[in-house]
């Protein structure tokens, strides 16, 4: 018989065995399994070496359970030192962890290492240690967070530290920055200025914010805008939006291309494909 042993498990080449693998071999345990109960495995069978050592595949070193639950609460049992009951019908075995006199949530439960407090067993630390834990490994001071939010963009600031823009707002969370003190808002009267002139994302460019956050200094301001429209000059047509004037005027020509030089005839009073282009009824009030 032809047998190799490949960690950690030996393999017997066996290619018309139902659990043969592609190259035709098979667990030895499970062939030393099969003979002890007289058919071949079933699914959710398991297959257990009572001492742990998985190259030693004699007939009383092996164990059969009838599912993967039962072979993991055998080993949880050992593991914790819990009460366990077995039960075998042809030499199969099901497992029943017994619970008496036990509080079962305490069973899910040890202490942290770090402050002694309770904690999951699946757990490293307790949860405020592990909230303290994360909050230590933030880069900067609270007030200096401050001084960048005001400035900065989360996704600038994480640039410079070399994070997410998310992280950086889990920053402002752990450190109690609350929004009304992020991304302060400009002087109302500079706000205005550049709204007469700007587009709102033009605005939020020169800030090096989000479009949103424009916004809401807007709403902070209690500034009433007045979207602008467009005019051609030469057929003095108003349009709503850009979409609709490079729709109607330029319809051969690619979207983006014909946005951006509608933008620069409206800015610096150029002529693009036969047209000049400016901007009319925009109130900022």
């Amino acid at each position: 018989m032809n047998k190799i042993k490949n960690a950690p498990y030996i393999f017997v080449y066996m290619p018309d065995h139902p659990s043969s693998n592609e190259s035709g071999y098979v667990r030895e345990h499970i062939l030393v399994a099969e003979k002890k109960i007289g058919r071949h495995l079933i699914k959710n069978e398991t297959v257990h070496h009572i001492d742990e050592n998985k190259h030693n595949n004699s007939d009383n070193n092996i164990m059969i359970f009838k599912t993967n639950g039962d072979h993991a609460r055998y080993h949880s049992s050992i593991r914790h030192n819990l009460n366990y009951s077995l039960t075998c019908i042809n030499n199969v075995f099901t497992c029943i962890i017994l619970y008496e006199n036990y509080d079962e949530q305490t069973r899910h439960e040890s202490s942290c290492p770090l402050c002694g407090c309770t904690k999951s067993t699946n757990s490293a630390m307790c949860h405020d240690c592990y909230s303290n834990n994360r909050k230590s490994n933030i880069k900067i001071s609270k007030s200096e967070l401050e001084s960048l939010i005001s400035s900065f963009s989360f996704t600038a600031i994480g640039n410079m530290h070399g994070i997410s823009g998310n992280a950086v707002k889990k920053w402002c969370k752990k450190y109690d920055i609350y929004e009304s003190k992020i991304h302060k808002s400009p002087d109302r009267d500079a706000l205005l200025n550049l709204l007469l002139k700007n587009t709102v994302s033009e605005v939020a460019n020169a800030y090096n914010v989000g479009r949103d956050i424009v916004c809401r200094w807007i709403n902070e301001n209690h500034i009433i805008i007045i979207d602008e429209k467009i005019k051609c000059v030469e057929t003095c047509e108003i349009f709503d939006s850009l979409k609709q004037a490079y729709k109607t005027k330029y319809p051969t020509i690619g979207e983006n291309k014909a946005r951006e030089n509608i933008k620069k005839s409206i800015s610096e009073h150029t002529e693009f494909e036969g047209y000049h282009w400016i901007t009319i009824d925009k109130q900022v009030s």
